[in-house]
């Protein structure tokens, strides 16, 4: 079985792969080794859906029609970012991978990194186990030090509740 580590952003990959398993050779769209596989995000995959694909009562402003109404399930607020397609395409078929038995949220430690991997996991509707790698160094040796300490991913769901707010109000 292999574990999937994904960050934000193809330069963070390339330093994760150099530092936990430089044999890992690149695919379309991400580095794959015996024990793991390495991808990334280029910024947010997906998109918070425009008012009017929520309900076309909302595509012209009117006081009338609001509060704008949204979902509690977040993966409905959600849509494709058409310029990142492909990649959350590639994302996608990793996430399903039955060789996969844990993914690794390596993305940014702030409220945007959470979010671009939560909504990820929740859109995908994945039910792997997901931990949290909290990059505070990136050299090999920090990255090295960081990867024995991983945490399970739950412990940011405030986090991640945060961030999903901030979003939706803007």
């Amino acid at each position: 079985m292999k574990t999937l580590i994904f960050s934000e952003k193809p330069s963070v990959t390339k330093d994760l792969v150099e530092a936990i398993d430089p044999t890992a050779r690149y695919h379309n769209g991400y580095y794959e080794s015996v024990d793991y596989i390495f991808t990334n995000a280029i910024g947010h995959l997906l998109r918070l859906k425009n008012p009017e694909e929520i309900n076309t009562k909302y595509k012209n402003w009117n006081l009338v029609s609001l509060p704008i109404q949204i979902h509690n399930k977040i993966i409905s607020n959600y849509t494709v970012n058409e310029k990142t397609k492909k990649q959350l395409s590639t994302v996608a078929d990793l996430f399903k991978r039955n060789d996969i038995n844990s993914i690794v949220n390596a993305t940014d430690p702030d409220r945007e990194g959470e979010l671009i991997f939560s909504t990820l996991y929740s859109y995908l509707e994945c039910t792997k186990p997901s931990l949290r790698l909290i990059l505070k160094d990136m050299t090999a040796e920090g990255i090295k030090e960081q990867l024995a300490v991983l945490e399970p991913g739950e412990k940011y769901n405030g986090l991640k509740a945060s961030a999903y707010s901030r979003s939706i109000s803007d």
